[in-house]
């Protein structure tokens, strides 16, 4: 499926050329992209001051029915974000 830009381009602005609306497009998907790293770079964080607080995050998160709860979804959340940023920089290229 395709992006129609006669659509586009108008919800921005009528006299938006097509390029303009490329490069909106392009800047949405390097949006995305700075978010799954922030999203990566938070995770990596907390475990870090979960090891400063003297707790064992990763043992936690390997030993515990509700630690594995967590586990199971934020990497089923990851996997979801990564398809989804998949599908739009497959969009863009276009």
């Amino acid at each position: 499926m395709s992006l129609d830009y006669s659509v586009v381009i108008p919800a921005f602005n009528a006299e938006a050329t097509i390029g303009e609306a490329i490069g909106i497009a392009k800047r949405a998907r390097s949006i995305a992209l700075q978010s799954v790293s922030v999203g990566m770079g938070l995770s990596i964080v907390a475990m870090l001051i979960g090891f400063a607080l003297g707790a064992d995050p990763v043992v936690w998160l390997l030993s515990t029915p509700v630690g594995l709860l967590c586990l199971v979804a934020g990497l089923a959340f990851t996997g979801c974000g990564l398809a989804w940023l998949g599908a739009l920089s497959r969009r863009v290229e276009r």
